[in-house]
């Protein structure tokens, strides 16, 4: 699954939300996207109950810390599935 249709679909279907792809080493099977922590639960939500995606588990969460080069110093990140997509 490419990552530039999803922020595309996800655009559309969460207006305003800031949205902008994460390098990834295998984009093809786990696209990678960087969310607004204002927008998250929206767009949790748009990747849960829009047919055709349905990424309907949640894997993990875990976070990254960037302490002292950046500021804001985490993020966190998400791990969702999509079984009918084959994708995580």
């Amino acid at each position: 699954m490419d990552v530039q249709p999803l922020i595309d679909q996800l655009t559309a279907l969460v207006p305003g939300a800031q949205l902008s792809p994460c390098p990834s080493a295998d984009t093809d099977v786990t696209p990678a996207l960087w969310v607004s922590a204002a927008h998250i639960v929206p767009v949790c939500l748009a990747l849960r109950d829009t047919p055709g995606l349905e990424f309907v588990a949640f894997s993990n969460v875990t976070a990254a810390d960037y302490h002292p080069k950046r500021t804001p110093r985490f993020d966190v990140v998400y791990h969702v599935v999509s079984p009918h997509r084959r994708t995580r």
